[in-house]
């Protein structure tokens, strides 16, 4: 049986090495995390094809990468392998 998806909070020091390799991926504060996880979980294209068009989804750029190396934030993330989604906790 497939574990249910759940929200996590994890520091940035955490997320890092997941943005390493590539598996980071923010999804825009106006989207339920929840339901993003579970849109990729269910491998539905049309819509993460959409929010990758608009920006929605994404990988973090690298000045964002750097100024977190140095503010550490917190953020709520849910894993849907092999990815990280996250949003900056607020």
């Amino acid at each position: 049986m497939d574990r249910p998806l759940e929200i996590l909070t994890e520091t940035w020091e955490v997320m890092r090495p997941h943005s390493i390799r590539g598996a980071f991926i923010l999804v825009k504060d106006d989207i339920n995390l929840l339901y993003a996880a579970q849109q990729i979980a269910a491998d539905n294209t049309a819509q993460v094809t959409q929010w990758i068009t608009a920006g929605d989804l994404r990988k973090p750029t690298l000045a964002e990468a750097q100024s977190w190396d140095k503010t550490n934030p917190l953020f709520e993330s849910v894993i849907v392998q092999p990815y990280v989604l996250a949003q900056i906790k607020k």
